[in-house]
């Protein structure tokens, strides 16, 4: 059976007309949060381990229901 991909990177409009987002970085096991994002760098607004994520919830109030459930299953497939 081939192995299945996990999603690690989301993106949603704000209220205000800008557009926040989420990326899990596998790697360091952690969830990367952004605020305004403009471009794919790597200047995140909060960070997040796997296990706080889990305990805590999203660090994001405005991340919308399916990507705070999509993000939930991809942390619980790789923690």
């Amino acid at each position: 059976m081939a192995e299945s991909k996990v999603q690690t990177a989301w993106m949603w409009a704000t209220d205000g007309g800008g557009v926040n987002g989420a990326k899990i970085d596998v790697e360091r096991k952690i969830v990367q949060w952004f605020d305004e994002i403009g471009c794919a760098c790597d200047d995140s607004t909060d960070i997040q381990t796997y296990a706080q994520f889990i305990e805590q919830g999203a660090m994001f109030s405005d991340a919308p229901d399916d990507v705070i459930a999509e993000l939930s299953a991809s942390v619980a497939a790789l923690a």
